[in-house]
């Protein structure tokens, strides 16, 4: 299970995973009943979980620093930045939800969207009227959910929240608790992420998925009153 999340952590190189990973870990040491062989288990995995956070927590803490220069109304409100306007990846990622507001209100794209990976031309005449740093012109929306909502429109969206959801349910129904945090970890990711939009991320997502949902379901058949988390 730790190696799955540092494989994500790495691939991904996401601040979410981490976060996730430590709920992970504390979920995991708690759904153990407290033998001798799940003690060494809890050490082991406590271990772990204290080395990532003492590795992250130099960078986590410049990160949050960083964050607190965020201005979200003026983002939310102002008409022109100028190319050295103070960004932060909180606020450039709330501003490209302000263009997808305008999308949706101005171009009628909720229903169709752009199609795939056409949102691009409209985005950066967006970026290039508000004046932005010239590197976010070609920005993707680093919300998974926001970018297929731009391209596919809102049944690309039922759409993949339904796929999530599936995975989530069939891993509490079988208590799969890998494919439970599988899941978890998707959701909060495509909130800042458009990993869907990118080679590795879509490979990686549709092969665990296929095959962790595989498992759990071959699992389930096998065994349908398993009563515990596996390990």
């Amino acid at each position: 299970m730790i190696v799955f999340f540092l494989l994500f952590l790495f691939l991904l190189s996401s601040k979410t995973i981490l976060f996730v990973i430590c709920i992970g870990i504390l979920i995991y040491l708690f759904s153990f009943r407290f033998s001798k062989l799940n003690r060494k288990k809890m050490l082991v995995s406590s271990i772990i979980a204290i080395f990532i956070i003492g590795i992250s927590s130099i960078t986590l803490s410049e990160r949050f620093l960083f964050e607190k220069h965020s201005r979200f109304n003026e983002v939310l409100e102002k008409d022109y930045f100028g190319k050295v306007y103070y960004w932060t990846g909180s606020s450039i990622r709330l501003f490209q939800l302000r263009i997808l507001k305008e999308q949706i209100e101005e171009e009628k794209i909720l229903l169709g969207g752009f199609g795939l990976f056409a949102s691009k031309q409209n985005m950066v005449q967006r970026h290039k009227d508000y004046d932005t740093y010239f590197k976010f012109h070609h920005y993707n929306y680093h919300n998974q959910y926001a970018q297929i909502v731009s391209e596919v429109g809102i049944f690309g969206l039922i759409s993949i929240i339904s796929i999530l959801l599936s995975c989530l349910l069939r891993g509490i129904k079988s208590k799969d608790y890998l494919l439970i945090m599988f899941s978890i970890m998707m959701i909060f990711v495509f909130f800042t992420e458009s990993i869907l939009w990118r080679q590795r991320g879509l490979f990686l997502f549709i092969i665990l998925y296929c095959l962790l949902y595989r498992i759990s379901s071959q699992a389930q058949k096998i065994n349908p009153n398993i009563k515990s988390f596996k390990t």
